[in-house]
């Protein structure tokens, strides 16, 4: 039986760990590094830019020949047939020269037409004649180099070019918004970690100031109604623990759903809310940096070269294609050895050339789309570089206000516990209420988790800053 038992505990002990949720000790770098390795939306982000890089690779290939193999099996239902006829041919001597009829004389006879008679002819009865096979097979390998296509197979390539610098640049666009969602929820799980340690320790103010209350109550000093409000303060600040501790919970989770970690792990941020609040001046310096590193500035500078390709190539319609082909084919039966049943091959080589003339204006409105098309990439962009000007001044005001935020709130945090204070020692000496101390302690802990969200919104601003100048 206690062999059971110590059995049982052991396999208690070797299973016990893997129970309990993991324990993970991040600093902010780590948080945004372990996000950026697990998150969904940067992988995604990640193949479609290795899709548009291997389109390019293959825009490429375009400049150069290409090879191609192609075979044919022909089944005929019937054999080719002619008929020839009677044929009479003239009969010639050794040397090939056709005998002319002569008289005695050697003189040629001439008909009543004035023609020579041939002496003599060799009859050939009709027959029938059969060309080919039923069987027949067909093969050819060719290859093809495009020597002027109008530019279309360049601007193709530049096309795909412009594609895979876009690519990049979803890719850069998508980690800097995962990285504005991790600080975001870090900081906000900091926040939070420091108002539960606010609310334990207003609570805590609360449970010293009831058990004066009392000592004053059995003294007979006060009245229970004034034991009675603490109580009701008293059950407050639990509730305001309780949910401090479950937005802690819940944030935390949902900071590790999106680093990628088990839901139920006990992340420890390292970071703490420590904050300088001097800030930059909103200078022309800064929107310049925003408009040369802003990802966006980048993927609509590459529409627009997009759309200036596109029009290239709908012009390039208007030009002719040349093409020089090789092929060489093998073919049975074979033409070469009188249609024997074997392969016979031979080789050519063909210069084409190739422009289309007329198609109801289809060119035409195709480039104008394309020109139309070009128009618009080049409005979205100016927009875009205004609304980035706007947005780096509208940010950094609001960085300053953050800041200036900080500082009055951490004043308001001194002069409320100066006040809590002040108001806990009139009260021992009996010239203040018992309300008035709740006041004075309800006052410091709204002081206090104002401070605390103050310092959140800075370091939050200071990350919207970074990803507005394109820094991170």
């Amino acid at each position: 039986m206690k062999n059971k038992h110590f059995l049982l505990s052991i396999l208690l002990l070797l299973t016990l760990p893997a129970l309990l949720p993991a324990i993970e000790h991040l600093t902010l770098s780590q948080a945004r590094d372990l996000a950026i390795r697990n998150n969904y939306d940067i992988q995604i982000a990640d193949q479609n830019a290795q899709s548009t890089h291997q389109e390019k690779k293959a825009a490429f290939t375009n400049f150069l020949p290409s090879v191609n193999a192609a075979g044919t099996y022909l089944r005929l239902n019937k054999q080719i047939k002619y008929e020839t006829g009677d044929f009479y041919l003239p009969v010639t001597d050794e040397s090939g020269n056709v005998i002319i009829m002569t008289d005695e004389n050697g003189v040629p006879i001439l008909d009543a037409n004035g023609n020579y008679i041939i002496s003599n002819y060799a009859w050939l009865p009709s027959q029938t004649l059969k060309f080919g096979e039923k069987d027949n097979y067909l093969g050819t390998v060719s290859v093809t180099q495009p020597l002027f296509t109008g530019g279309k197979v360049y601007e193709n390539y530049q096309v795909a070019k412009y594609l895979d610098l876009i690519g990049s640049q979803k890719k850069n666009l998508t980690r800097q918004e995962v990285i504005c969602q991790v600080d975001e929820g870090y900081w906000r799980v900091i926040a939070l970690s420091e108002k539960v340690k606010l609310a334990k320790q207003y609570k805590a103010t609360v449970e010293n100031h009831l058990q004066d209350l009392q000592n004053y109550y059995e003294e007979g000093v006060i009245t229970n109604n004034d034991l009675l409000k603490v109580k009701v303060k008293l059950n407050e600040a639990e509730l305001d623990l309780l949910k401090a501790n479950d937005g802690y919970s819940l944030s935390l989770m949902a900071l590790n759903h999106l680093l990628g970690l088990p839901l139920q792990d006990q992340t420890i941020l390292l970071d703490s809310l420590t904050v300088e609040t001097e800030t930059q001046p909103v200078t022309s310096n800064l929107v310049e940096k925003a408009l040369s590193q802003r990802p966006e500035i980048s993927i609509l500078k590459d529409t627009k070269n997009v759309s200036n390709s596109l029009v290239k190539i709908s012009r390039s319609r208007y030009f002719p294609n040349l093409v020089l082909q090789g092929n060489y084919s093998w073919i049975n039966p074979n033409p070469y050895n009188s249609f024997q049943d074997e392969f016979g091959g031979d080789w050519s080589v063909a210069l084409v050339f190739e422009m289309e003339l007329f198609h109801w204006n289809e060119r035409g409105y195709e480039l104008s789309a394309a020109k139309h098309a070009r128009k618009a990439a080049e409005l979205k962009l100016a927009q875009t570089e205004e609304q980035i000007k706007l947005q780096v001044s509208q940010e950094q005001y609001k960085l300053d206000e953050a800041a200036v935020k900080v500082k009055l709130t951490h004043q308001n945090v001194i002069q409320s516990k100066e006040n809590m204070d002040n108001t806990a020692d009139k009260f021992k000496e009996g010239m203040t209420t018992s309300s008035e101390v709740l006041d004075a302690q309800t006052l410091w802990q709204s002081a206090v988790s104002e401070f605390i969200d103050a310092k959140a919104e800075f370091k939050l601003q200071q990350t919207v800053m970074e990803k507005v100048l394109g820094n991170l």
